[in-house]
């Protein structure tokens, strides 16, 4: 799944580049995102009492990125293991079709305690509808 991301003034440092901390905001909104288009709510999921805490995260910066390009936002996943899910993305600048960055993130799922929990029914209908 794919989102367009148009880069702020504000996102930008003294050089005129997008400082590293905006990314992990537009990972999250694209893995928000994906989950919407495939018909389900992460607001939901956290109404019926669980979370999806990130417990691990790593970027890997390739190419600069500047004030208001177009970005092309990729997210795959999730791909999911005994008691993760990890989601990875692909940041490309549509000018020139330049990988800007790749990334990812891997959530555990906890209960409104922070406490690990068992595979809820609609994570497991999450994933069974994405394979």
């Amino acid at each position: 799944m794919e989102i367009e991301i148009r880069v702020g003034y504000h996102e930008t440092d003294r050089m005129g580049i997008v400082h590293h901390s905006h990314y992990f905001p537009w990972f999250e909104k694209g893995r928000i995102e994906l989950i919407r288009q495939r018909g389900f709510s992460y607001a939901g999921w956290e109404k019926s009492g669980f979370y999806l805490p990130v417990i691990e995260t790593h970027c890997r910066f390739l190419a600069p990125v500047y004030f208001d390009d177009l970005l092309t936002l990729e997210i795959e996943g999730p791909v999911q293991d005994r008691l993760r899910l990890n989601f990875s993305y692909t940041l490309t600048r549509r000018a020139d079709k330049k990988v800007a960055a790749r990334a990812g993130t891997t959530h555990v799922i906890v209960n409104h305690d922070g406490k690990p929990i068992k595979w809820p029914k609609i994570i497991k209908t999450f994933l069974e509808a994405n394979k």
